[in-house]
């Protein structure tokens, strides 16, 4: 009796402690049920437009004068004058006396060939009124002229005075030329580069005296590559005469004293070589009067400033601008298809720049592009495209 009531007890317990587990399983609240997650790649969507598009070209060169001179003696002296202006940076005007030499030997040779003119002159008159006087003498007898011997009527020796006054007018000439080139002028308006001799410098001919540059115009030489020569529509060579009926206008722009400042420049002509170094191709683009010197220009263009230049395209073309990143590797752009789905598409691209590419075809008008990065993207994934707050404000091309 005391066995069976032993073993009772516990086992008691155990049946116990299972009813209440059971109790407790069965009327526990049922877990929430939680909704699956929405798989679809949020992706911000642009709706492209066709647009009207004149390209541009961005380059660079420096600027240099069209025309340089090296001002050279044409005859030896010691230089007996030096005008003000005749500095670095001075700017001389056309005719310009800039250098005098002594003109003292000049003027006694051009002296000395006035006398000898004048004596020669002399001589053929008095050879003249000879064969006058001969041909006189040879009537009395008679006889034709066309039958006098040529030294009877004192032919040849009028034949050489005659020659003898072209001798010494052409060496008066000459005295005349020498004295006028101790005076060094300024071929054209200028702006003086160096200045090499002064006052008590003795110079002898071909002796190098300074340099000028004109400062008419200026020219910048602008390299393109052949991808932006077919950008622009363009064919070299280029040559004035086409370009007087179609400008080529490009803008240039340079730092100076810390602001930026900008010019209007005029293609002129092409190079019409192909530069071996960098295959580059170049165009010359010209600025009038770029010191303004004669216009009222706000800042002068110094020669040798290092500018930017704009080209513009002479052409226009219609076609779909998109932001860079929106197009991927292989030339495809990621669509959103009328099932949510992603959709890669292969477009054909114009142009890019920093910011946008150019598509000519491929696409159409009220696709969905996405613009927003999806990491690999998978033909037909599902998709869900936002409201793209940053594309509709991005800042497109001025000239769109």
């Amino acid at each position: 009796m005391k066995l069976t009531s032993k073993y009772v007890a516990p086992l008691a317990l155990v049946v116990l402690a299972v009813t209440v587990s059971v109790a407790m399983n069965q009327f526990k609240p049922a877990p929430p049920k939680l909704e699956s997650p929405d798989t679809a790649l949020p992706v911000e969507t642009f709706s492209p437009k066709e647009r009207v598009v004149q390209f541009h070209i961005n380059t660079q060169g420096t600027v240099e004068p069209r025309t340089r001179t090296t001002l050279v003696s044409e005859v030896s002296g010691r230089v007996e004058f030096v005008a003000e202006q005749f500095v670095s940076g001075g700017v001389v005007k056309q005719g310009d006396v800039l250098l005098r030499l002594d003109p003292s030997d000049y003027r006694v040779a051009l002296h000395r060939a006035e006398a000898e003119l004048a004596s020669k002159k002399a001589q053929f008159v008095l050879e003249q009124a000879k064969a006058t006087q001969a041909k006189k003498e040879w009537r009395l007898t008679g006889q034709p002229l066309n039958k006098a011997p040529v030294l009877a009527l004192r032919q040849p020796y009028l034949d050489e005075a005659r020659a003898n006054v072209q001798r010494a007018e052409a060496e008066l000439q000459q005295a005349q030329v020498k004295l006028a080139r101790t005076r060094i002028r300024a071929p054209y308006d200028a702006i003086v580069v160096d200045k090499l001799v002064d006052v008590g410098h003795y110079v002898s001919t071909a002796t190098e005296m300074g340099e000028v540059f004109a400062v008419d115009r200026v020219e910048v030489r602008l390299p393109l590559t052949d991808s932006d020569l077919a950008l622009m529509g363009l064919s070299l060579p280029m040559v004035a005469s086409d370009l007087a009926v179609t400008p080529l206008p490009v803008q240039l722009s340079a730092t100076v004293a810390g602001k930026s400042q900008q010019w209007q420049a005029t293609i002129v002509r092409s190079e019409g070589v192909v530069d071996t170094r960098n295959r580059s191709h170049y165009l010359i683009a010209s600025i009038t009067d770029p010191y303004g010197l004669k216009s009222a220009r706000p800042t002068a263009l110094v020669i040798g400033s290092f500018v930017n230049a704009r080209i513009q395209s002479p052409q226009q073309h219609t076609l779909f601008v998109v932001p860079r990143n929106a197009v991927l590797e292989g030339s495809q752009l990621a669509l959103v298809d009328a099932h949510q789905r992603l959709h890669l598409q292969g477009v054909y691209v114009q142009h890019r720049d920093d910011q946008f590419a150019y598509i000519a075809s491929g696409i159409d008008e009220g696709q969905s592009i996405i613009v927003s990065p999806v990491g690999l993207p998978i033909e037909g994934m599902k998709v869900k495209p936002v409201a793209p707050p940053s594309i509709s404000m991005r800042k497109m091309p001025r000239w769109l």
